[in-house]
């Protein structure tokens, strides 16, 4: 994913990014359709609580992982990853 100029993220700004999420516990991907490439929007910590709660079902109470966030993309589209580990790949 490219990331814009003004991502308010120095080191990721115009960059691309390749993201993996290690040791996943679940992703939701809401997709709009756009002509050309996706450029993100915004990243934010945390995901919605619907999404949370659906995630976890059958893990101990309390269990807790590392990364939760939100990337929505320039075309409203948004990527909602619960995960352990998250390694990044910036070019």
């Amino acid at each position: 994913m490219r990331c814009p100029d003004d991502l308010g993220y120095e080191p990721w700004e115009g960059k691309l990014l390749v993201l993996a999420a290690i040791d996943l516990v679940g992703s939701k991907h809401i997709v709009y359709c756009v002509a050309g490439s996706e450029i993100i929007d915004h990243i934010n910590p945390g995901v919605s609580l619907v999404f949370r709660e659906s995630a976890m079902k059958g893990k101990p109470t309390g269990v807790h992982f590392n990364f939760e966030f939100t990337i929505t993309l320039i075309s409203g589209s948004t990527l909602e990853i619960i995960c352990q580990e998250l390694q990044v790949e910036v070019s």
